[in-house]
């Protein structure tokens, strides 16, 4: 299977999902439908960890990004995106996730870390900044 998905804490408030080669615009869809379906089976606020061990697949990423962005979950928290180690188009795909934050204001804002760890402590730190 192309990707995979854990609860990433005991508290379930993380997600992770992994993406691996080989990988198509399907398995992204899917892969995401199961994460929205996992946000919304608790009550509390979920932060989303997308590691893509894979570069995009071939086609147009926009409306990709857009679809999974539009059916997000409301107790969606941040998304965090630690892409390819060597992806080629990692400006684009930052300018894409900037478009879609200017167009869906309401939906999570997208943070690109260098690691799952780094993830993890961003959330730790806004978890203990008081209200």
């Amino acid at each position: 299977m192309p990707f995979q998905m854990s609860w990433d804490n005991p508290e379930q408030d993380r997600l992770l999902l992994e993406f691996s080669p080989p990988f198509t615009w399907n398995d992204f869809h899917v892969g995401i439908h199961d994460a929205h379906q996992w946000i919304s089976s608790v009550e509390h606020t979920v932060d989303l960890i997308i590691w893509a061990h894979v570069g995009m697949p071939p086609g147009f990423a926009l409306p990709q990004f857009r679809t999974a962005f539009q059916l997000q979950p409301p107790n969606t928290g941040r998304v965090f995106i630690i892409p390819e180690e060597k992806a080629r188009m990692l400006a684009f795909i930052k300018r894409l996730a900037m478009i879609l934050e200017q167009a869906f204001p309401q939906k999570s804002p997208m943070v690109f870390v260098n690691s799952v760890e780094q993830a993890r402590q961003m959330i730790q730190v806004r978890k203990l900044k008081p209200a």
